[in-house]
């Protein structure tokens, strides 16, 4: 990434030879100088073909609900100076999907900072009620809603649904 002249830069201090070693003193220094540098503006950061796809995913998502295709709008994107064919165009979008579907997933499971302990569930009585009759199992299947035995089970049982 190319900066502007203006930008503090960190000067390399001059060596005949490469080192491969820095005392703790040195790497302080380093550290320090590293930390002075100035942020880089928002507007000013760089994106490569997939971080814009990324960046203007929701622009895309209105077109699409406008009917323009895949096709129509990676066109239309590469007329306005973003390089694009349509199946890569697709993969990223497929990832930015992907991407959101995971943090949305992820932030479902984690409780939030205020909550509190679970609520208690209801104790479920150890003996089977005798009126209420038991589900039945197909095809060699545990019943469903009945209590998998296994991991096998589980995972055979979970296929066959799908």
């Amino acid at each position: 990434m190319k900066r502007s002249e203006e930008e503090p830069k960190i000067e390399a201090a001059p060596s005949p030879k490469a080192r491969t070693e820095y005392t703790e003193e040195e790497l302080a220094v380093m550290e320090q100088k590293l930390l002075a540098l100035p942020p880089i503006e928002a507007a000013k950061r760089k994106r490569n073909k997939q971080g814009a796809v990324i960046r203007l995913a929701k622009a895309i998502a209105t077109l699409q609900e406008r009917d323009y295709t895949i096709e129509d709008i990676a066109d239309s994107l590469r007329g306005v100076g973003l390089d694009l064919s349509t199946p890569t165009l697709k993969s990223y979008l497929q990832r930015a999907k992907e991407k959101d579907e995971k943090v949305a997933r992820k932030k479902r499971k984690s409780p939030g900072p205020s909550s509190g302990p679970a609520p208690a569930q209801p104790q479920v009585a150890a003996t089977a009620d005798a009126s209420v009759p038991a589900p039945k199992a197909t095809n060699g299947e545990q019943p469903r809603g009945a209590p998998k035995t296994t991991n096998d089970e589980f995972l055979s049982t979970d296929r066959k649904r799908l």
